[in-house]
């Protein structure tokens, strides 16, 4: 992650371009992804909601539409975002993720637990998205799916920390039966 700094500068630097390239996408892009990392969340989505006028449905900025509003607390409309970037692409794993995520954090457990499933489904070297799945399972009681998950996180990344204390937590719990 960079230093806010830098971000802001980046940012700049942008925002200058664009002042020569009004109508260049992919700097518009750019900027609504530095305004999401500076937590400016409502211009991050005025932003996003402008490219999404102007260009045929993108998954990517679906997603991060969907992004934008969780981070808003506007969960129910970061949630269609979310549906519309799989409408466009269903094979988007981040997008899978971070529904699942969402859903996880409304205590939407079952609907969760099937967007992690579609998500590693998609991309099974995505260890943010077995780390997560292997969180979900410990905390329904699944301790071996939560151990097998988490197995598999480390295994693509093993320096993921929160992959590593799932899989002692789940180690704990079977070795307490």
């Amino acid at each position: 992650m960079c230093d806010t700094g830098r971000l802001h500068e980046a940012l700049q630097v942008c925002e200058k371009y664009l002042t020569d390239h009004p109508g260049n996408l992919r700097a518009r892009q750019q900027r609504a992804a530095l305004l999401f990392e500076l937590q400016r969340y409502s211009k991050a989505l005025e932003r996003i909601d402008e490219l999404i006028a102007d260009l045929p449905i993108a998954p990517a900025l679906c997603h991060l539409r969907g992004n934008v509003l969780e981070k808003m607390g506007n969960h129910g409309a970061a949630l269609r975002a979310y549906d519309d970037a799989l409408n466009v692409d269903n094979h988007y794993c981040d997008a899978w993720n971070d529904n699942g995520y969402l859903l996880k954090r409304l205590g939407l457990y079952a609907e969760a637990l099937d967007c992690y499933y579609r998500a590693v489904e998609c991309d099974p070297q995505n260890w943010t998205t077995w780390g997560n799945l292997g969180s979900l399972l410990g905390m329904l009681g699944r301790h071996e799916a939560s151990l097998e998950c988490s197995e598999k996180s480390l295994a693509i990344n093993p320096a993921n920390q929160y992959a590593r204390h799932n899989r002692d937590q789940a180690l704990r719990a079977l070795g307490s039966r």
